[in-house]
């Protein structure tokens, strides 16, 4: 399952026990958001530490939400693979460690969806990219791009 999957349901994603696979903005607000549904949650990361893209309050306040909410956290980590318990990790020490999971969220890798852009350029429209459509990142940036594209307009 994906994280936008995850946050579109209406309903809690089924299973106990939910991985994060991606702990930059949106794998943390996933998690929190799942962990506020009563799932036990563990978010990883390759990096070092979690959300470092987002604000510095915003992060205390996410972070600390999962910590009181007793998420596994798993940052410095090496993918190995998914299994029918959860997710294999070599953790920051270099030891496999499995992480069980009835759900695996997918919250890495996110790239633009460009398919709507391709049908308005068929048609011979300009098209100003901005947002989510542009780069995944939060809402300030698609507030600025929204705003720069206002203006060219």
């Amino acid at each position: 399952m994906t994280a936008g999957e995850v946050l579109a349901g209406e309903e809690a994603p089924p299973g106990d026990a939910v991985v994060v696979l991606g702990g930059e903005m949106i794998g943390v607000e996933v998690a929190a958001y799942l962990a506020q549904r009563g799932k036990i949650v563990s978010i990883t990361r390759r990096g070092e530490k979690l959300a470092e893209n987002m604000g510095r309050t915003m992060r205390r306040v996410f972070l600390d939400y999962l910590r009181e909410n007793g998420a596994g956290i798993h940052t410095g980590v090496t993918y190995r693979k998914i299994t029918g318990e959860g997710l294999l990790i070599l953790d920051e020490e270099g030891r496999e460690v499995l992480l069980p999971a009835d759900l695996i969220v997918i919250a890495a890798g996110l790239v633009p969806e460009e398919s709507a852009e391709r049908v308005v350029e068929g048609a011979g429209l300009e098209v100003f990219r901005v947002g989510d459509c542009s780069k995944p990142r939060n809402i300030r940036w698609a507030v600025h791009e929204g705003f720069e594209a206002g203006f060219e307009i």
